[in-house]
Protein backbone atom coordinates (compact mmCIF):
# COMPACT_ATOMS: atom_id res chain seq x y z
CA UNK A 1 0.00 0.00 0.00
CA UNK A 2 1.38 3.38 -0.96
CA UNK A 3 0.74 6.44 1.14
CA UNK A 4 1.70 9.91 0.03
CA UNK A 5 3.36 11.69 2.94
CA UNK A 6 4.88 15.16 2.57
CA UNK A 7 5.08 14.80 -1.17
CA UNK A 8 6.82 11.52 -0.64
CA UNK A 9 5.52 8.03 -1.13
CA UNK A 10 5.65 5.72 1.90
CA UNK A 11 4.89 2.01 1.84
CA UNK A 12 2.83 0.34 4.63
CA UNK A 13 2.51 -3.38 5.36
CA UNK A 14 -0.58 -5.19 4.27
CA UNK A 15 -2.42 -7.86 6.25
CA UNK A 16 -4.57 -10.35 4.42
CA UNK A 17 -7.41 -10.22 6.98
CA UNK A 18 -9.03 -7.58 9.23
CA UNK A 19 -6.97 -7.24 12.36
CA UNK A 20 -9.95 -6.27 14.55
CA UNK A 21 -10.43 -3.67 17.25
CA UNK A 22 -7.51 -1.99 18.94
CA UNK A 23 -5.01 -3.71 16.59
CA UNK A 24 -2.56 -2.66 13.88
CA UNK A 25 -0.60 -4.40 11.10
CA UNK A 26 3.12 -3.98 11.85
CA UNK A 27 4.21 -6.22 8.94
CA UNK A 28 2.54 -8.11 6.18
CA UNK A 29 0.18 -10.85 7.44
CA UNK A 30 0.68 -10.04 11.19
CA UNK A 31 -1.82 -8.28 13.47
CA UNK A 32 -0.81 -6.97 16.86
CA UNK A 33 -2.69 -5.20 19.75
CA UNK A 34 -2.18 -1.50 20.26
CA UNK A 35 -0.10 -0.32 23.14
CA UNK A 36 -2.00 -0.73 26.42
CA UNK A 37 -4.31 -3.33 24.94
CA UNK A 38 -4.53 -7.05 25.06
CA UNK A 39 -6.28 -9.77 23.18
CA UNK A 40 -9.94 -10.10 24.09
CA UNK A 41 -10.91 -13.29 25.83
CA UNK A 42 -14.26 -13.29 24.14
CA UNK A 43 -12.86 -12.77 20.63
CA UNK A 44 -9.19 -13.43 20.00
CA UNK A 45 -9.28 -11.41 16.76
CA UNK A 46 -10.03 -8.21 18.69
CA UNK A 47 -7.95 -6.50 21.29
CA UNK A 48 -9.31 -4.54 24.24
CA UNK A 49 -7.73 -1.80 26.32
CA UNK A 50 -6.32 -2.62 29.72
CA UNK A 51 -7.02 -0.49 32.85
CA UNK A 52 -4.85 -0.92 35.87
CA UNK A 53 -7.68 0.28 38.23
CA UNK A 54 -11.04 -1.44 38.46
CA UNK A 55 -13.85 0.33 36.61
CA UNK A 56 -17.08 1.07 38.49
CA UNK A 57 -20.65 -0.01 37.96
CA UNK A 58 -21.96 0.39 34.44
CA UNK A 59 -18.39 1.21 33.28
CA UNK A 60 -15.84 -0.41 31.05
CA UNK A 61 -12.26 0.21 30.15
CA UNK A 62 -12.69 2.28 26.99
CA UNK A 63 -9.04 3.28 26.58
CA UNK A 64 -5.83 2.14 28.23
CA UNK A 65 -6.16 3.08 31.94
CA UNK A 66 -9.33 5.09 31.21
CA UNK A 67 -12.83 3.93 32.30
CA UNK A 68 -15.90 4.96 30.30
CA UNK A 69 -19.68 4.48 30.86
CA UNK A 70 -21.31 1.59 29.10
CA UNK A 71 -23.53 2.23 26.13
CA UNK A 72 -26.86 3.68 27.34
CA UNK A 73 -25.28 5.26 30.40
CA UNK A 74 -23.97 8.75 31.01
CA UNK A 75 -21.67 10.07 33.66
CA UNK A 76 -23.24 12.37 36.28
CA UNK A 77 -21.67 15.16 38.30
CA UNK A 78 -20.38 12.67 40.85
CA UNK A 79 -18.61 10.60 38.21
CA UNK A 80 -21.11 7.75 38.40
CA UNK A 81 -22.66 6.19 35.35
CA UNK A 82 -26.43 6.52 35.32
CA UNK A 83 -28.80 4.92 32.85
CA UNK A 84 -30.03 7.32 30.20
CA UNK A 85 -33.70 7.66 29.17
CA UNK A 86 -35.13 10.22 26.80
CA UNK A 87 -38.86 9.79 27.57
CA UNK A 88 -39.24 9.68 31.40
CA UNK A 89 -42.07 11.89 32.67
CA UNK A 90 -43.01 13.47 36.01
CA UNK A 91 -42.45 11.35 39.09
CA UNK A 92 -40.49 8.81 37.01
CA UNK A 93 -36.89 7.70 37.16
CA UNK A 94 -34.64 5.95 34.63
CA UNK A 95 -33.71 2.55 36.03
CA UNK A 96 -32.18 1.14 32.82
CA UNK A 97 -31.32 2.65 29.47
CA UNK A 98 -34.63 3.87 27.98
CA UNK A 99 -36.64 2.25 30.77
CA UNK A 100 -38.58 4.47 33.15
CA UNK A 101 -40.30 3.51 36.40
CA UNK A 102 -42.30 5.50 39.03
CA UNK A 103 -40.28 6.96 41.88
CA UNK A 104 -40.91 5.48 45.34
CA UNK A 105 -44.19 6.77 46.79
CA UNK A 106 -45.81 7.08 43.37
CA UNK A 107 -47.76 4.74 41.15
CA UNK A 108 -49.14 4.74 37.65
CA UNK A 109 -52.71 5.82 37.09
CA UNK A 110 -55.14 4.89 34.33
CA UNK A 111 -53.46 7.29 31.93
CA UNK A 112 -50.07 5.61 32.48
CA UNK A 113 -48.83 8.65 34.44
CA UNK A 114 -46.97 8.32 37.72
CA UNK A 115 -48.80 10.09 40.54
CA UNK A 116 -47.42 10.63 44.05
CA UNK A 117 -49.45 8.96 46.78
CA UNK A 118 -50.57 10.65 50.03
CA UNK A 119 -51.75 8.55 52.95
CA UNK A 120 -54.50 11.14 53.71
CA UNK A 121 -56.75 12.74 51.04
CA UNK A 122 -55.74 16.28 50.12
CA UNK A 123 -58.17 19.13 50.81
CA UNK A 124 -60.19 20.99 48.20
CA UNK A 125 -58.19 22.92 45.58
CA UNK A 126 -54.98 21.02 46.43
CA UNK A 127 -53.21 17.93 45.17
CA UNK A 128 -50.59 15.45 46.27
CA UNK A 129 -47.38 16.94 44.92
CA UNK A 130 -44.96 14.56 46.62
CA UNK A 131 -45.48 11.46 48.72
CA UNK A 132 -47.57 12.55 51.76
CA UNK A 133 -47.18 16.24 50.82
CA UNK A 134 -50.21 18.21 49.60
CA UNK A 135 -49.81 21.59 47.90
CA UNK A 136 -52.37 24.07 46.55
CA UNK A 137 -53.32 23.97 42.90
CA UNK A 138 -52.03 26.65 40.59
CA UNK A 139 -53.77 29.98 41.32
CA UNK A 140 -54.56 29.03 44.92
CA UNK A 141 -52.87 29.86 48.21
CA UNK A 142 -53.31 28.60 51.76
CA UNK A 143 -54.97 30.88 54.29
CA UNK A 144 -54.41 30.94 58.06
CA UNK A 145 -56.67 27.89 58.42
CA UNK A 146 -54.64 25.89 55.92
CA UNK A 147 -57.39 25.97 53.27
CA UNK A 148 -56.41 26.66 49.66
CA UNK A 149 -58.24 29.83 48.53
CA UNK A 150 -58.32 31.19 44.96
CA UNK A 151 -56.20 34.25 44.28
CA UNK A 152 -57.24 37.23 42.17
CA UNK A 153 -54.65 39.72 40.93
CA UNK A 154 -57.26 42.55 40.98
CA UNK A 155 -59.25 43.57 44.08
CA UNK A 156 -62.78 42.17 43.79
CA UNK A 157 -64.44 45.19 45.44
CA UNK A 158 -67.36 45.54 47.83
CA UNK A 159 -69.85 42.65 48.16
CA UNK A 160 -67.71 40.42 45.91
CA UNK A 161 -65.32 37.55 46.48
CA UNK A 162 -62.65 35.66 44.54
CA UNK A 163 -64.29 32.32 43.68
CA UNK A 164 -61.71 31.09 41.14
CA UNK A 165 -58.20 32.21 40.16
CA UNK A 166 -58.58 35.76 38.75
CA UNK A 167 -62.39 35.51 38.78
CA UNK A 168 -64.58 37.65 41.06
CA UNK A 169 -68.26 36.94 41.75
CA UNK A 170 -70.91 38.74 43.83
CA UNK A 171 -71.87 37.30 47.20
CA UNK A 172 -75.39 36.03 47.87
CA UNK A 173 -78.05 38.75 47.62
CA UNK A 174 -76.03 40.83 45.13
CA UNK A 175 -75.61 40.87 41.34
CA UNK A 176 -73.31 42.71 38.94
CA UNK A 177 -74.54 45.77 37.08
CA UNK A 178 -73.36 46.99 33.67
CA UNK A 179 -70.22 48.48 35.24
CA UNK A 180 -69.38 45.19 36.96
CA UNK A 181 -70.21 46.53 40.44
CA UNK A 182 -72.11 44.24 42.82
CA UNK A 183 -75.45 45.83 43.68
CA UNK A 184 -77.99 44.54 46.28
CA UNK A 185 -80.89 42.53 44.91
CA UNK A 186 -84.52 43.20 45.92
CA UNK A 187 -87.37 40.98 44.79
CA UNK A 188 -89.90 43.79 45.25
CA UNK A 189 -90.03 46.94 43.12
CA UNK A 190 -88.57 49.89 45.06
CA UNK A 191 -90.41 52.40 42.88
CA UNK A 192 -89.40 55.52 40.99
CA UNK A 193 -88.06 57.38 44.03
CA UNK A 194 -86.49 54.42 45.82
CA UNK A 195 -83.56 52.07 45.44
CA UNK A 196 -82.43 48.72 46.82
CA UNK A 197 -80.08 49.55 49.70
CA UNK A 198 -79.68 46.03 51.11
CA UNK A 199 -80.72 42.59 49.89
CA UNK A 200 -84.52 42.58 50.13
CA UNK A 201 -84.69 46.12 51.61
CA UNK A 202 -85.65 49.35 49.82
CA UNK A 203 -84.60 52.88 50.76
CA UNK A 204 -85.73 56.28 49.47
CA UNK A 205 -83.80 58.95 47.62
CA UNK A 206 -83.13 62.27 49.42
CA UNK A 207 -86.28 64.27 50.25
CA UNK A 208 -88.40 61.11 50.15
CA UNK A 209 -89.66 58.79 52.90
CA UNK A 210 -91.34 55.39 53.03
CA UNK A 211 -95.06 55.71 53.74
CA UNK A 212 -96.44 53.49 56.49
CA UNK A 213 -99.46 52.40 54.49
CA UNK A 214 -98.15 51.44 51.06
CA UNK A 215 -94.41 51.29 51.86
CA UNK A 216 -93.58 53.39 48.81
CA UNK A 217 -91.33 56.44 48.65
CA UNK A 218 -93.30 59.67 48.83
CA UNK A 219 -92.02 63.26 48.96
CA UNK A 220 -91.37 64.81 52.37
CA UNK A 221 -93.45 67.93 53.09
CA UNK A 222 -92.78 70.21 56.07
CA UNK A 223 -95.76 72.24 57.32
CA UNK A 224 -97.30 73.36 60.62
CA UNK A 225 -94.11 72.45 62.42
CA UNK A 226 -94.59 68.76 61.68
CA UNK A 227 -92.67 66.55 59.21
CA UNK A 228 -94.54 63.72 57.54
CA UNK A 229 -94.40 61.68 54.36
CA UNK A 230 -97.48 62.49 52.28
CA UNK A 231 -98.39 63.11 48.68
CA UNK A 232 -100.57 66.11 49.59
CA UNK A 233 -98.35 67.37 52.44
CA UNK A 234 -100.04 68.65 55.62
CA UNK A 235 -103.79 69.37 55.80
CA UNK A 236 -104.64 73.05 55.90
CA UNK A 237 -107.18 74.86 58.11
CA UNK A 238 -107.90 78.34 56.75
CA UNK A 239 -109.28 79.72 60.05
CA UNK A 240 -106.47 78.23 62.10
CA UNK A 241 -106.83 76.05 65.17
CA UNK A 242 -107.30 77.20 68.76
CA UNK A 243 -104.89 76.58 71.61
CA UNK A 244 -104.02 72.98 72.40
CA UNK A 245 -105.23 71.74 69.01
CA UNK A 246 -103.86 71.04 65.53
CA UNK A 247 -105.15 70.74 61.98
CA UNK A 248 -105.71 67.00 61.53
CA UNK A 249 -107.74 67.11 58.32
CA UNK A 250 -108.58 69.89 55.86
CA UNK A 251 -110.63 72.51 57.72
CA UNK A 252 -110.89 70.25 60.81
CA UNK A 253 -109.02 70.67 64.10
CA UNK A 254 -108.46 67.99 66.74
CA UNK A 255 -107.30 68.42 70.32
CA UNK A 256 -103.79 67.47 71.34
CA UNK A 257 -103.26 64.39 73.46
CA UNK A 258 -104.53 64.97 76.99
CA UNK A 259 -107.11 67.58 75.87
CA UNK A 260 -110.79 67.36 74.92
CA UNK A 261 -113.36 69.79 73.57
CA UNK A 262 -115.57 71.46 76.16
CA UNK A 263 -119.01 73.06 75.84
CA UNK A 264 -117.44 76.14 74.22
CA UNK A 265 -115.77 73.92 71.56
CA UNK A 266 -112.36 74.74 73.05
CA UNK A 267 -109.68 72.15 73.87
CA UNK A 268 -109.45 71.93 77.64
CA UNK A 269 -107.09 69.69 79.59
CA UNK A 270 -108.41 66.37 80.84
CA UNK A 271 -107.88 65.50 84.50
CA UNK A 272 -108.53 62.02 85.79
CA UNK A 273 -110.33 61.72 88.09
CA UNK A 274 -112.43 64.81 87.44
CA UNK A 275 -111.64 67.98 89.38
CA UNK A 276 -113.42 68.41 92.70
CA UNK A 277 -115.44 71.38 93.93
CA UNK A 278 -113.70 74.78 93.69
CA UNK A 279 -110.93 73.36 91.48
CA UNK A 280 -110.09 73.96 87.80
CA UNK A 281 -108.23 71.65 85.40
CA UNK A 282 -105.84 73.81 83.33
CA UNK A 283 -103.51 71.15 81.92
CA UNK A 284 -103.53 67.36 81.78
CA UNK A 285 -101.56 65.57 84.43
CA UNK A 286 -101.77 64.54 88.05
CA UNK A 287 -105.04 65.70 89.63
CA UNK A 288 -104.91 68.34 92.37
CA UNK A 289 -106.90 68.39 95.61
CA UNK A 290 -109.75 70.62 96.87
CA UNK A 291 -109.71 74.31 95.92
CA UNK A 292 -106.63 73.95 93.63
CA UNK A 293 -105.88 73.46 89.98
CA UNK A 294 -103.03 72.07 87.87
CA UNK A 295 -101.16 75.19 86.67
CA UNK A 296 -98.18 73.31 85.18
CA UNK A 297 -97.27 69.64 84.82
CA UNK A 298 -96.98 68.24 88.34
CA UNK A 299 -97.60 71.68 89.88
CA UNK A 300 -100.84 72.70 91.61
CA UNK A 301 -102.00 76.25 92.45
CA UNK A 302 -104.76 77.32 94.86
CA UNK A 303 -107.68 79.24 93.38
CA UNK A 304 -108.14 82.85 94.45
CA UNK A 305 -109.17 83.28 98.11
CA UNK A 306 -107.66 79.93 99.21
CA UNK A 307 -104.34 79.00 100.78
CA UNK A 308 -102.48 75.74 101.21
CA UNK A 309 -100.95 74.15 104.23
CA UNK A 310 -98.29 72.19 102.28
CA UNK A 311 -95.59 72.87 99.70
CA UNK A 312 -97.38 71.07 96.88
CA UNK A 313 -100.60 73.17 97.10
CA UNK A 314 -102.72 70.06 96.72
CA UNK A 315 -105.27 70.90 99.48
CA UNK A 316 -106.25 74.56 99.65
CA UNK A 317 -108.66 76.31 102.03
CA UNK A 318 -110.05 79.89 102.58
CA UNK A 319 -109.15 81.79 105.83
CA UNK A 320 -112.47 83.70 105.88
CA UNK A 321 -114.43 80.55 105.26
CA UNK A 322 -112.52 78.82 108.06
CA UNK A 323 -113.46 81.56 110.55
CA UNK A 324 -117.16 81.45 109.59
CA UNK A 325 -117.20 77.68 109.83
CA UNK A 326 -115.52 77.88 113.27
CA UNK A 327 -118.10 80.43 114.60
CA UNK A 328 -121.00 78.40 113.31
CA UNK A 329 -119.52 75.33 114.90
CA UNK A 330 -119.15 77.10 118.27
CA UNK A 331 -122.75 78.40 118.13
CA UNK A 332 -124.04 74.94 117.42
CA UNK A 333 -122.07 73.56 120.34
CA UNK A 334 -123.43 76.25 122.72
CA UNK A 335 -126.98 75.60 121.56
CA UNK A 336 -126.57 71.93 122.19
CA UNK A 337 -125.19 72.61 125.68
CA UNK A 338 -128.12 74.89 126.58
CA UNK A 339 -130.61 72.40 125.33
CA UNK A 340 -129.00 69.70 127.41
CA UNK A 341 -129.12 71.87 130.57
CA UNK A 342 -132.82 72.69 130.09
CA UNK A 343 -133.69 69.05 129.68
CA UNK A 344 -131.75 68.16 132.80
CA UNK A 345 -133.48 70.92 134.90
CA UNK A 346 -136.96 69.90 133.80
CA UNK A 347 -136.20 66.32 134.57
CA UNK A 348 -135.03 67.27 138.06
CA UNK A 349 -138.14 69.30 138.93
CA UNK A 350 -140.43 66.59 137.72
CA UNK A 351 -138.73 64.14 139.97
CA UNK A 352 -139.05 66.30 143.15
CA UNK A 353 -142.94 67.05 142.94
CA UNK A 354 -145.45 64.47 144.51
CA UNK A 355 -148.46 63.19 142.68
CA UNK A 356 -151.78 65.03 143.31
CA UNK A 357 -153.45 61.96 144.92
CA UNK A 358 -150.82 61.84 147.60
CA UNK A 359 -151.21 65.45 148.75
CA UNK A 360 -153.26 66.12 152.19
CA UNK A 361 -155.49 69.04 152.77
CA UNK A 362 -153.98 71.68 154.89
CA UNK A 363 -155.97 71.67 158.31
CA UNK A 364 -154.72 75.13 159.07
CA UNK A 365 -156.93 76.63 156.43
CA UNK A 366 -160.33 77.89 157.93
CA UNK A 367 -163.37 76.24 156.52
CA UNK A 368 -166.80 77.96 156.84
CA UNK A 369 -170.10 76.21 156.49
CA UNK A 370 -172.12 77.52 153.64
CA UNK A 371 -175.77 77.07 153.21
CA UNK A 372 -176.28 75.68 149.78
CA UNK A 373 -179.95 74.89 150.29
CA UNK A 374 -181.11 78.06 148.69
CA UNK A 375 -179.30 77.14 145.55
CA UNK A 376 -180.91 73.75 145.58
CA UNK A 377 -177.81 71.99 146.53
CA UNK A 378 -177.98 69.50 149.28
CA UNK A 379 -175.10 69.66 151.58
CA UNK A 380 -175.11 66.85 154.11
CA UNK A 381 -172.16 68.40 155.83
CA UNK A 382 -174.00 71.51 156.64
CA UNK A 383 -175.44 71.53 160.23
CA UNK A 384 -177.65 74.10 161.54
Amino acid sequence: MEIVYENRTRCRPQCDRNCGSYTFCPKPGECRCLHGCQRSKANATNCEPVCQMKCGRHQQCGKPNQCECNVGYIEDSEGLCRPHCTTCGANEQCVQPERCECVPGSQRNRTDQCEPQCSKPCRRNSHCDRPDICVCNEGYMKNVLGVCQPQCDVECGAHAQCTKPNRCECIDGYRQDEQGICQPLCQQDCGEHGYCSEPGKCACHPDYMLSEEAEVCQPICVACGRTVASVDCEPQCSAGCSANSYCSRPEECDCLEGYAKDAADQCSPICAPECEVHSVCTSPGRPCGDNSYCAEPEKCTCIEGYTSGNDHNRNCSSLRGSIVISLISMAVVLLLVCLALCIALIFKRCKEELPYAQQNDNPSLPMERVDTHLEGIENPGYAQ
